[in-house]
């Protein structure tokens, strides 16, 4: 694990990537009450879709109705 960033530090020590969104965080969390869930939404056809596609459904989320539009999937960036 590397080690704490300094707080004078003016760049970031790390970068990290995950799913996120209400309804997504929403989903994630009735799928860890054992409540059956599914989530629709819209997916493109890249490595980012292919990342969130294996890390919900890993979790229990069924993502059969999601629809893959030859496009880049939407991503934000947080900073906090």
């Amino acid at each position: 694990m590397p080690p704490a960033p300094f707080r004078e530090t003016p760049t970031p020590a790390a970068f990290s990537s995950n799913p996120g969104g209400v309804a997504t965080n929403i989903a994630r969390a009735l799928c860890r009450l054992g409540i059956d869930t599914s989530l629709v939404g819209a997916l493109g056809d890249d490595s980012a879709a292919r990342m969130l596609t294996g890390r919900l459904t890993g979790e229990g989320l069924t993502l059969a109705c999601v629809t893959r539009p030859a496009m880049a999937t939407g991503q934000y960036l947080a900073l906090h």
